[in-house]
């Protein structure tokens, strides 16, 4: 009996059935050509990638998403700033957060890997995204008081670089190399054989990752770097990969959970 892609389901069937119901309402509802043959073409792409399943189109119209969500948050935020919102406008945030969570799905993306590399995204902290959130929020506030466009521009397009930065990395295991990737730009590569221990880390030194709950990774030898710090999802999965090249390596994690542990919290 096959398992249940839950990664598929959540990644690909929902967000594209989801978005397709929306943009096949607005073609149905509005009286404008444009936006009927705009919400058309986009339904078209969703139920297209459904059968394709490819991981570029996903991306692509998961970006568009997200921008368009983005702008909903800012005109949003410019109707409660001039006192305009009503308990209503608490649904539509409902539903744009909501549009935001299967935009990053979309982007995230479910990947079937013909390759036989083995590929790790990184996790996303929460905490992560609520800090950048803090500091872009009270920027935003007198920039949409005053309603200075190009600044709202500015500082959507720069939040969404993070996030779009942040879905990107990935962990590539190809043979008895680790490599890094960010969308489709090469990063480092190192020989596993070289690592020496896999150890839990919250250090919040600059890297390639996107939770504070990271794996440090300590290297033997003359390497550039002593120890590298990545966040990959299925981190079980991820050093069992490690080991099959590496056997001898010395994996020091322990296995902390509770809901208060908030360094934890990631997607």
């Amino acid at each position: 009996m096959r398992r249940l892609d839950l990664k598929k389901i959540f990644r690909l069937y929902l967000p594209s059935l989801v978005f397709a119901i929306v943009f096949a309402t607005y073609a149905i509802a509005s009286n404008m050509s444009i936006i009927n043959l705009l919400a058309s073409i986009i339904v078209l792409l969703l139920i297209v990638n459904l059968f394709f399943q490819n991981i570029l189109l996903s991306r692509i119209l998961g970006v568009i998403f997200l921008l368009g969500s983005l702008y909903m948050v800012l005109a949003l935020l410019d109707d409660v700033i001039d006192g305009e919102a009503t308990i209503g406008y608490l649904f539509g945030l409902l539903m744009i957060l909501c549009s935001i969570a299967l935009s990053v799905l979309l982007i995230v993306g479910y990947n079937k890997n013909k390759s036989g590399n083995k590929v790790f995204r990184s996790r996303i902290s929460i905490l992560l995204i609520v800090f950048v959130l803090a500091i872009f929020i009270p920027v935003s506030i007198p920039i949409i008081q005053n309603k200075v466009y190009p600044g709202m521009y500015v500082l959507g397009g720069t939040f969404f670089l993070l996030m779009f930065i942040l879905s990107g990395i990935r962990y590539i295991i190809s043979g008895s190399k680790m490599l890094l990737k960010i969308w489709f730009i090469p990063g480092w590569s190192i020989d596993i054989a070289d690592i020496r221990s896999v150890k839990r880390s919250y250090n919040l030194l600059s890297s390639p990752a996107g939770s504070f709950k990271r794996l440090s990774i300590n290297f033997r030898g003359k390497v550039k770097f002593p120890y590298m710090l990545i966040s990959p999802i299925c981190e079980k999965e991820f050093i069992k990969e490690l080991k099959v090249v590496n056997p001898n390596i010395l994996i020091h994690i322990p296995d902390k959970k509770g809901i208060w542990r908030i360094q934890d919290w990631d997607i």
